[in-house]
C-alpha cells in the first residue's frame, strides 16, 4: 500500500453512515478517503448493503474477484445468514448499525498490520491447559489467565480456543454468546486468512478473542488434518498469546493442539486420582518426546495444611510444581456465576493476585514476577482495567 496509506472509498447512500465512517478515517493517521472514481484501486471498500441484495453480492464478488480491494460490509439488518455468506466471499469485516467506532478502527488496524505481515511477522506463544481429571478447573484457569494475560497485551488482545464439544465452558464462563463457531471456520479453511478468521471469532469486552465449538452436534464439522494448525498458526501472528482449553480427552484434535502450543499447564488438584493421572499424563508427554520445559504442572485450589503437600507432589510426579493458584471456593463461583473474570468481580483477592503474576511472568519473566510483592505495582494492574 502505497506509503504505508490506507485508502479508503465509500459506498452507501445513507448521510450518518457515511459520516460516521469519514470521521474514523479522517481521525486515523494512516487512512484515507477518496471518491469511488478516483485514480487507482482503493485498499478497502466500505459498502452498505441495500434492499437489492442480489445485486450488492454481485458487485462484492466483482471487488473480490479483482483482488485488488478488501470489503467491509455494513447493514441495519444484521441478519446471521446474510452475515456469513458474505464472510465465506471473503469479505474482511461486516458492522451491524448501530456503528461502533471501537471495532472499526480494530478493524482498520488489523488491516494495517496485513500490510506490514511481510515486513514482521509476530510469533505469539501458544498455551494448552488440560485437566489432570474432571472438575480441576481447567477453564477457570484458562479464561482467567487469558484476562490477566489480556491486560498485559492491551494492544494485541489474547486469542482462546475451546476445544470442548458441545459443552463451551469458556463462552458461558465469560458471558458470551458466539454467532460463529469453529463449524464455519472449518467451511472456509482452504482460504482461512487472519482477516477471514478475525470475522469469526467472538470479542470480549477485556480484549480475548474467543473461538469456540458449536452447541449443536449437527453443526459440527470434521477440520480437516492440518485444520487446526492452521488456525493456530494465524492466531500466533494475530495474537501475542493463544490459549486452548483441552478437554477431559484425547483425540487427533487434543494431540494436535499439543504438538503447536509452546507450553502444557497441567492442572491438578491435591488428591489421589489427579497425582496418578498427572503421572500418565507425564509418561505420555514423555513418549510423545516434550521436553520437561514445555510441561507446566499448576496446583489449582491450593490450601495451606492438606493432607497431600507440595513436596508429595513433586516426589510423586518427579518434577517441579510450576505455579499455585489458592483455593477460593465463593470468589470463583461467584465469578461463574456472574459470567465475569476475576478481576472484575474480586479484583483484591489472593487468587486473582496469583493469576495477576502468572500473566506477568509469562510476559516479562520471572524477575518481574517477584516485583509484583510490591504493593504500588500490584496496584497499578488490578487499577488497569479501570483506567
Amino acid at each position: 500500500m502505497d506509503k504505508q496509506i490506507i485508502k479508503v472509498t465509500l459506498k452507501t447512500d445513507n448521510p450518518q453512515v457515511k459520516s460516521e465512517f469519514k470521521d474514523i478515517i479522517d481521525k486515523l493517521d494512516f487512512t484515507e478517503l477518496i471518491q469511488p472514481d478516483g485514480a487507482g484501486f482503493a485498499d478497502v471498500l466500505v459498502m452498505e448493503l441495500t434492499d437489492d441484495l442480489k445485486k450488492d453480492l454481485e458487485f462484492i464478488k466483482s471487488v473480490l474477484d479483482s483482488k485488488k480491494s478488501k470489503v467491509f460490509l455494513t447493514s441495519s439488518q444484521s441478519r446471521p445468514e446474510i452475515i456469513l455468506q458474505t464472510m465465506r466471499m471473503g469479505i474482511s469485516d461486516f458492522f451491524p448499525q448501530p456503528l461502533k467506532k471501537e471495532e472499526i478502527e480494530r478493524a482498520f488496524e488489523r488491516i494495517k498490520e496485513e500490510a506490514h505481515e511481510g515486513k514482521k511477522t509476530r510469533q505469539g506463544k501458544v498455551i494448552s491447559v488440560l485437566g489432570a481429571k474432571g472438575g480441576s478447573g481447567v477453564t477457570t484457569v484458562a479464561t482467567n489467565l487469558a484476562t490477566s494475560l489480556s491486560r498485559l497485551t492491551e494492544e494485541n488482545g489474547v486469542g482462546i480456543i475451546d476445544l470442548n464439544v458441545l459443552l463451551e465452558d469458556v463462552s458461558t464462563f465469560l458471558d458470551l454468546s458466539p454467532r460463529y463457531t469453529i463449524a464455519q471456520v472449518s467451511e472456509s479453511i482452504e482460504r482461512l486468512d487472519l482477516t477471514l478468521l478475525t470475522g469469526f471469532l467472538t470479542r470480549h469486552p477485556y480484549g480475548i478473542y474467543l473461538l469456540s465449538f458449536p452447541d449443536n452436534i449437527d453443526e459440527i464439522s470434521e477440520l480437516p488434518p492440518d485444520g487446526l494448525k492452521k488456525i493456530v498458526n494465524i492466531m500466533r501472528t494475530a495474537f501475542d498469546f493463544t490459549i486452548v482449553d483441552i478437554p477431559h480427552s484425547f483425540d487427533p484434535l487434543t494431540v494436535q493442539a499439543f504438538e503447536l502450543s509452546n507450553f502444557i499447564f497441567v492442572v491438578i488438584t491435591l488428591d489421589v486420582p489427579s497425582l496418578r493421572n498427572a503421572r500418565r499424563l507425564l509418561d505420555m508427554f514423555c513418549a510423545l518426546g516434550y521436553s520437561d520445559d514445555k510441561i507446566k504442572i499448576v496446583v489449582n485450589r491450593y490450601a495451606k495444611g492438606s493432607e497431600i503437600s507440595l513436596k508429595d507432589v513433586e516426589a510423586v510426579l518427579k518434577c517441579q510444581v510450576f505455579w499455585i493458584i489458592p483455593n477460593d471456593y465463593p470468589a470463583v463461583i461467584s465469578s461463574i456465576n456472574q459470567g465475569k473474570p476475576l478481576s472484575e468481580t474480586a479484583a483484591k483477592s489472593e487468587i486473582c493476585n496469583s493469576f495477576e503474576k502468572l500473566a506477568l511472568m509469562l510476559t516479562q519473566g520471572a524477575e518481574a514476577q517477584k516485583r509484583t510483592k510490591r504493593p504500588k505495582f500490584l496496584g497499578y494492574l488490578l487499577r488497569r482495567k479501570a483506567d
